[in-house]
């Protein structure tokens, strides 16, 4: 402990230049002399331990107020790292608090400063056991709510669980408040977090069972204890588009497999079109073919169409169809499936236009670019070799022409397919290869116009003059032009 100075008067040195008194008054003066010179001394030491009283109470409010400061942000820190550690924090103040004091050695001084010590030293210690029951508490509630998300996934996964998880998570919360572990009100706030969050992820453990079964216990009331009302509206809400998304979700699988079957039905189609054309595919073939039921009836009946003597092509109808196809998305009257076409076989069509027309049904990026840039053309085809010419004459075998004029197409095409060439140049008004060039090939002159009005016309669509036979098998569109001589 500091050494307390004591102040005193050891000796007294009388002034040499005193009075010199009268003799018979000598020893009265010089007593009042010395009496006079002892009181002047004890008021100087009186007001030198007056100023050191004054100066060390000052210094014991400046170590009080700093050592308050200091410890009040170490305690505040502990608590919010979770580092508070009480007995430590009292070894460090006791130090720095006997460290700092060493300089009060006045006994009114050291009284103050002890007072102010330790008010000050108990009100940090009951702070920080305060703190620490925090710590202690913020750790527990912090492991609970990591428990109570651990216990929801379990809930999530089987909603049967969620009474027994919630009455043994309730039951150990009870246990940390009886052994002070967390407040009262800290564990009646963790209840109802635990509720709240178990009946949530129950909900969406019975949605995953079933939306509708979700919904019928949600509106039973089975969990309204634990969720409030806009939490209940809030779930409600996610089960109608957890319902919606369900009814999506078997809509994608159905067309998934719907897609799937119609790529294996085309593959089929592609390799048993030339078989029924060529009639070697048999009726027990169809009927165990991919094909959807209603399509195996229609294969069967171009089966038997085609099983018919005098099976001839309609101009018309196969020109219409080829229009339709080419028309945009958003028509109504656009072909967009080739089961559409089946049942103008023996009506129009026969299975080799069939064949013919498939080539203009690619639904793919690619194959809506090439199926504009073809329509272009085939609109082209159709104002040259249908329609009025200058003259406002129709040529009445135009349907006829224009049917051959969209088989050399096709021919095209498919000799660019065998030749690996891109088909779009056959489309590109700038290409040598321009499909667009050859219109004119099918067109009628003036003067073939001329005479075929004067002709009587008793069968539609007839070859030109002079030719009796129609286009042979596997013949082209433009060998079958030059071997009978027709075109402008």
């Amino acid at each position: 402990m500091p050494r307390i100075r004591e102040y005193g008067i050891s000796q007294v040195d009388i002034p040499q230049t005193a009075v010199r008194p009268r003799e018979d008054r000598s020893g009265e003066i010089i007593g009042q002399a010395t009496q006079q010179v002892g009181e002047s001394v004890v008021r100087l030491g009186d007001a030198i331990h007056r100023r050191d009283v004054q100066e060390q109470t000052t210094l014991s409010h400046e170590i009080i107020s700093e050592s308050r400061a200091k410890y009040s942000v170490n305690i505040q820190k502990g608590i919010e790292d979770g580092s508070l550690d009480v007995d430590q924090l009292v070894k460090d103040y006791d130090a720095d608090i006997n460290k700092a004091s060493e300089s009060i050695t006045t006994n009114e001084a050291r009284n103050f400063f002890d007072r102010q010590n330790a008010t000050l030293k108990a009100n940090l210690i009951r702070t920080a056991a305060l703190g620490k029951a925090q710590v202690v508490g913020k750790k527990t509630v912090e492991s609970w709510e990591k428990s109570i998300k651990f216990n929801g996934t379990a809930v999530q996964v089987n909603p049967v669980l969620f009474n027994e998880t919630l009455d043994s998570t309730m039951n150990q919360i009870d246990k940390h408040i009886a052994h002070g572990d967390i407040s009262v009100n800290d564990g009646e706030k963790l209840k109802m977090k635990t509720g709240n969050e178990l009946a949530k992820n129950a909900v969406t453990g019975w949605m995953n069972i079933g939306a509708d079964t979700a919904k019928d216990i949600l509106e039973a009331g089975t969990y309204d204890k634990y969720l409030d009302p806009d939490t209940r509206k809030s779930l409600l809400k996610e089960i109608t588009t957890y319902k919606r998304s369900e009814e999506t979700e078997v809509k994608r699988k159905e067309k998934a497999l719907d897609d799937y079957q119609e790529k294996v039905s085309e593959v089929w189609r592609n390799d048993n079109l030339m078989k029924l054309e060529m009639n070697t595919l048999t009726s027990k073939q169809i009927m165990n073919s991919p094909l959807k039921a209603k399509e195996k009836i229609q294969w069967l009946n171009m089966q038997e169409a085609n099983l018919k003597k005098g099976l001839k092509t309609d101009p018309t109808v196969k020109n219409n169809i080829i229009s339709r196809l080419l028309l945009p998305d958003t028509e109504s009257d656009k072909i967009k499936n080739i089961n559409e076409i089946y049942n103008k076989v023996g009506k129009g069509l026969t299975l080799s236009d069939v064949r013919e027309i498939s080539t203009f049904m690619d639904n793919t990026p690619e194959g809506k670019q090439l199926r504009d840039r073809r329509k272009r053309v085939m609109e082209l085809a159709e104002s040259n070799l249908v329609r009025k010419n200058a003259m406002g004459m129709v040529d009445e075998d135009g349907q006829y022409n224009l049917a051959l004029f969209s088989e050399a197409v096709v021919d095209a095409e498919n000799e660019y397919r065998k030749q690996g060439k891109n088909i779009s140049e056959l489309y590109n008004p700038n290409s040598k290869d321009y499909i667009g060039h050859l219109i004119l090939k099918y067109k009628s002159s003036p003067s073939q116009l001329l005479k075929k009005l004067g002709t009587d016309r008793k069968t539609q669509f007839t070859p030109p003059e002079g030719v009796k036979e129609t286009r042979k098998e596997n013949e082209s569109a433009n060998d079958y032009l030059k071997r009978i001589g027709a075109g402008g």
